[in-house]
């Protein structure tokens, strides 16, 4: 889980660097960040489980009704459109950003003894 984690770190941290030089870098860097933060903090404080799982849930709610917005405004469905682009980098980190809940409750369900 810690190399998918410092992979996913990266290649997020990348994502919002692309984004600099975007027309509102104001509004996409710091949603790959939290992105970032959600793995960095699972990393450093694995046992904080309920701070982890919340976050994971809340982040990937939120990139869910963000894709559903933006996908709503899409005109064309082409990589041509930066509403397009953008509905996908939400698409990926809602998907990112549940994972860690997904360990979580397994983690949490193998804990718990079959009797």
């Amino acid at each position: 889980m810690k190399a998918f984690s410092i992979s996913i770190i990266l290649l997020w941290i990348l994502f919002a660097a692309l984004q600099w030089n975007d027309p509102d870098p104001w509004l996409w860097m710091p949603i790959y960040l939290s992105v970032v933060g959600l793995y960095a903090g699972f990393i450093m404080y694995p046992e904080k489980t309920k701070i982890w799982l919340r976050t994971s849930l809340i982040l990937s709610a939120a990139f869910s009704a963000g894709t559903v917005l933006a996908a709503m405004q899409i005109q064309n469905l082409s990589f041509d459109d930066e509403v397009t682009r953008e509905t996908g980098g939400l698409i990926l980190s809602a998907i990112a950003s549940r994972v860690p809940s997904y360990l979580i409750r397994k983690k949490e369900s193998s804990a718990i003894p079959k009797g």
